[in-house]
């Protein structure tokens, strides 16, 4: 039996009436369904929970394309960081020397901050406190990072920070910390906030330009291939959502004259089908303009193919087979009948595809996170010392709290040397009450030591776990014991995280996605 019938076995839901067959076909249908039993979901291919969905009621699935459906080979990063500092030479006056360092894929990651008054890229957790921070290639030590952070609350909305929270940002982060090392070290400057404020806008906007002005996707075009990684499970995972039941919605800001060479690549390569990649899609949106899709209320402009030139007739209907662009989700709700919590769009811009639906509309978001599954490969290569971890995690909770009964004794022994108590029966021998006082105290300080252990040996442990992810930033969705700033908004905004879309494939059409009980700290008591 070829995989093709294991699948459709699998999916075909036939009641079998035992009346009807006879034992030897019992067994043999028995034995196919074994065949066709799935095997357990491996580690980085699954699929995580932040809040309840039930696929079942979901009736459309919208996808975003770049890093969602098409995911990016780190030449493209490459391609942005030179044509960006091509850019900045030719038209903001930067030295030519900006181009002799090589791009370190591997320095910046999802999730950063840049600081645009003291020129430092800033990884903080949930609560704003920054956990890490680089001034260009140079970390900046704790008792810094203490007296500049610590003193204030860092207010996320301020033009004072950026956030790199796409993978086309990632390069800017690296650029920043490029520049900011180019200028004090390399050529001796002596910066302020004007200038660091001045390198990041001129990089953000050159950066942008090459992005709007098709300097970067022309030369994508050229060569698809080589800057996009083609899933060859993809088309099988979307035809199997038609399949379902579910309509399917392509969502992206980018033009048609783009789109169309990606999504050929990925779902019209050799031995692919649909014939059409169109096929796939019930509705097609390009140039959506996120977050303005789900803010702004432009009208939808259906564009006149091959040629990709929007008409200007009004729009009253959505069409399978049609290409449009612009639009607003509240036309889109009423034109496509839909109520917002029976969509499901996936993204990886976590604010123009993840927060900013979520705070719109009540669509149901899934987040796809580049590089999500290596990060999940590295952590089963640690889980020994995540397990160890947890271990003098454990040991350090019970010397606390060995230590917090001792700390009491002592106190009701001092009291019982300052007050003596009256009564028959009641006199304490003073040389047993300082003996016990000499215990409780050697009993104290053997304690304070064991604790001072763990506490180096707990740190020493994280590091090596943080730095087998990053040894610049660490894990991207935490920060040592707490959620860092992207994982809190990761936990907060998307109901689903994976590391691609054709993970839907190891789950049912109408899988029921549950989350572990949300529980404060007293429910562990």
């Amino acid at each position: 039996m070829n995989d093709d019938t294991a699948r459709s076995v699998v999916e075909t839901d036939v009641p079998l009436s035992r009346s009807t067959l006879d034992s030897d076909t019992e067994r043999e249908a028995a034995r196919l369904l074994s065949r066709c039993r799935p095997d357990a979901v491996p580690y980085e291919r699954r699929i995580f929970v932040n809040r309840n969905l039930r696929l079942s009621g979901i009736d459309l699935v919208g996808f975003d394309m770049d890093y969602t459906l098409a995911m990016y080979h780190v030449s493209v990063e490459n391609l942005a960081v030179a044509l960006t500092i091509d850019r900045l030479i030719r038209t903001r006056g930067y030295p030519e020397v900006l181009r002799n360092a090589p791009y370190d894929p591997d320095f910046a990651v999802l999730g950063l901050s840049v600081d645009k008054k003291h020129g430092n890229l800033l990884k903080m957790d949930n609560h704003r406190h920054v956990s890490r921070a680089y001034h260009g290639f140079e970390p900046v030590l704790k008792a810094e990072r203490r007296t500049l952070y610590n003193r204030e609350r860092l207010r996320m909305s301020s033009d004072r920070f950026a956030l790199i929270d796409t993978m086309f940002a990632v390069p800017e982060a690296w650029l920043f910390a490029r520049m900011v090392d180019l200028h004090e070290v390399a050529l001796g400057m002596t910066l302020g906030p004007n200038d660091y404020e001045r390198f990041f806008n001129d990089i953000r906007e050159c950066i942008d330009q090459v992005h709007a002005d098709d300097s970067l996707k022309s030369v994508i075009r050229k060569d698809v291939g080589q800057y996009i990684e083609r899933d060859p499970e993809l088309g099988r995972t979307l035809r199997r959502i038609r399949a379902s039941g579910k309509r399917t919605l392509l969502l992206t800001n980018s033009h048609w004259d783009y789109t169309d060479p990606v999504m050929r690549y990925l779902l019209e390569g050799p031995g692919s089908s649909p014939s059409s990649w169109r096929d796939a899609f019930d509705i097609v949106i390009v140039a959506a303009g996120k977050p303005a899709f789900f803010t702004e209320d432009r009208p939808f402009r259906e564009l006149r193919l091959p040629e990709g030139q929007p008409e200007q007739h009004e729009v009253t209907a959505l069409e399978r087979g049609r290409v449009y662009q612009g639009g607003n989700v509240r036309d889109f709700d009423r034109l496509m009948g839909t109520s917002g919590d029976r969509v499901l769009y996936v993204g990886d811009n976590m604010y123009g595809d993840i927060l900013r639906s979520k705070k719109a509309t009540t669509w149901r978001t899934a987040m796809a996170i580049p590089g999500l599954e290596r990060m999940l490969l590295v952590h089963e290569r640690v889980r020994p010392e995540i397990v160890r971890r947890d271990a003098v995690e454990a040991e350090r909770t019970r010397l606390d709290e060995e230590l917090r009964v001792l700390e009491l004794q002592l106190e009701a022994l001092e009291l019982l040397k300052e007050e003596p108590p009256t009564g028959r029966g009641a006199e304490v021998d003073g040389r047993v009450l300082r003996r016990a006082q000499q215990l409780a105290r050697r009993d104290c300080r053997r304690i304070e030591r064991s604790l001072k252990r763990c506490v180096r040996e707990a740190r020493a442990i994280d590091m090596t776990i943080e730095n087998a992810f990053n040894p610049h930033w660490g894990q991207t969705f935490t920060a040592f014991a707490e959620h860092s700033l992207f994982g809190g908004q990761l936990e907060d905004y998307a109901c689903l995280y994976l590391a691609k879309v054709s993970n839907f494939l190891a789950y049912s059409p109408n899988q029921y996605f549950r989350t572990p009980r949300d529980v404060l700290p007293h429910d562990h008591a």
